[in-house]
C-alpha cells in the first residue's frame, strides 16, 4: 500500500481471502487477525541480518552479521543471496539483551533496517534459518551449539562459543542460492524486470564472490542435494508460472 486510502480496503481484502487452518482459535484469540507494520521503502535493499546463539545463562553469545542483496520477491521476500559484513558491537549487544530480555536461548535471526544512523529490528526468528550454512562456514557449528544446549552439555558449550567468538569470520563471502539465482534472473529477464545493466551488475557481483561463495545445496562432492533441490524448485516454478503472468 502507498497511501492511507489504501489501507482499509487491503485489510478488508486480506482478512477475506487469508486465514490460519482452524484449531488455533482458543489459544490465539488473534489468530485471524493480520498484524499491521509500517514499510520502509529500502526494504528490499538495506536489511541487515544478525544471526548466532545465546546460551541458558544469556550470558555466552555469539553472533555473525550479513546483509540481504536478493530476495525471492519484490519489495519483500525470502533472501537467496546474502553477503557477509562486520558486525556492528552496538548492535550486537542490543540484540543480546533482547535475547536476555525475552528468555530466549538457542540459535536465533534477526532482521534489521538501517536507515542513516537508525537501527529498527523488524523481525526476530528465534529458530534455525534458511543460510545456517552461511555461518557455519563463518565459524558458526550452530547445529553443534543446538545439540550441546540440549544435551546440557554447558560448559563444552560456552568454550566453544567463546572459542567462536574470539575467532575472525570464516572465509565465506556470500551465500547464494544459485539455482534459484540463476533463475531469478532468467525469468525477471523474460518478463522484462531486469535491464541489461542490473543482470550484468548481478553476474559481475557472483564473480568477484565466486571464491567464498556458499550454496544452499550444491557441492561437487556430494551431488544428490543440488539435484533434489533444481527439481523442487523447477517444480515450483512451473505451478506458480500461471499466477506470475496473471499479475503482469
Amino acid at each position: 500500500m502507498r497511501s492511507p486510502a489504501d489501507l482499509l480496503p487491503t485489510y478488508r481484502r486480506f482478512v477475506a481471502e487469508d486465514s490460519y487452518f482452524p484449531g488455533g482459535e482458543e489459544l490465539f484469540s488473534q489468530a485471524r487477525k493480520p498484524m499491521l507494520q509500517q514499510f520502509i521503502e529500502q526494504a528490499s535493499t538495506a536489511v541487515y541480518s544478525v544471526t548466532g546463539f545465546v546460551d541458558r545463562s544469556g550470558e555466552s553469545f555469539v553472533a555473525r552479521a550479513a546483509v540481504k542483496v536478493m530476495q525471492r520477491t519484490e519489495p519483500v521476500g525470502l533472501g537467496i543471496c546474502f553477503q557477509a559484513v562486520p558486525l556492528e558491537p552496538a548492535l550486537a549487544a542490543g540484540v543480546a539483551r533482547l535475547c536476555r530480555a525475552v528468555g530466549h536461548f538457542g540459535v536465533f535471526e534477526v532482521e534489521v533496517l538501517c536507515e542513516g544512523e537508525r537501527r529498527m529490528v523488524i523481525d526476530f526468528n528465534p529458530r534455525f534459518y534458511g543460510q545456517m550454512g552461511f555461518d557455519l562456514r563463518r565459524g558458526l557449528p550452530l547445529a553443534l551449539f543446538a545439540y550441546l544446549g540440549a544435551c546440557g552439555k554447558d560448559d563444552e558449550l560456552r568454550e566453544r562459543i567463546a572459542a567462536a567468538s574470539a575467532s575472525p569470520d570464516g572465509p565465506g563471502t556470500i551465500y547464494c542460492h544459485r539455482v534459484v539465482f540463476e533463475m531469478m534472473i532468467l525469468v525477471r529477464q523474460l518478463l522484462g524486470r531486469i535491464s541489461p545493466e542490473e543482470k550484468r551488475r548481478w553476474r559481475s557481483w557472483f564473480a568477484e564472490h565466486r571464491e567464498g561463495a556458499v550454496d544452499a545445496s550444491a557441492d561437487p562432492h556430494d551431488w544428490l542435494p543440488g539435484v533434489v533441490h533444481t527439481t523442487a524448485e523447477l517444480y515450483a516454478g512451473v505451478r506458480a508460472l500461471p499466477r506470475v503472468l496473471r499479475r503482469r
